[in-house]
């Protein structure tokens, strides 16, 4: 599981690509336009691909805090205290990973009622 941080980084990134979707569901009910649809995924898409540069940039530097934490305290790398360090580079990729999904899953479903509007 990744540290609160982590956690807090990925729901605010969610938050705002549903806050968006939410937009663009108002403006698909108002005039179910395709076109507006089509236009509406590529902004999920642009918006998807700026929230994943944020939370890699805002993880990277958490975790350099986490290890200098470490390093300041003390600690001496090795064992234990980089399996703690590696597992926690491991969840924030799977996070990014997961909001990078998210956001592609929200601009295909997009794209797919644009294509059954236009039928």
């Amino acid at each position: 599981m990744a540290d609160p941080v982590t956690m807090m980084l990925v729901g605010g990134g969610l938050s705002a690509a549903t806050g968006a979707l939410g937009a663009f569901g108002t403006l698909q009910q108002g005039r179910g336009d395709a076109a507006n649809l089509n236009r509406a995924a590529g902004v999920v898409d642009a918006q998807t691909a700026a929230e994943e540069i944020t939370f890699r940039r805002q993880t990277q530097q958490a975790l350099a805090r986490q290890q200098a934490a470490g390093g300041q305290s003390g600690l001496r790398s090795g064992g234990s205290l980089d399996d703690v360090y590696r597992q926690s580079a491991i969840d924030a990729e799977m996070d990014a990973l997961n909001l990078r999904y998210q956001g592609r899953l929200q601009a295909s479903n997009l794209r797919t009622q644009a294509k059954a509007t236009k039928k």
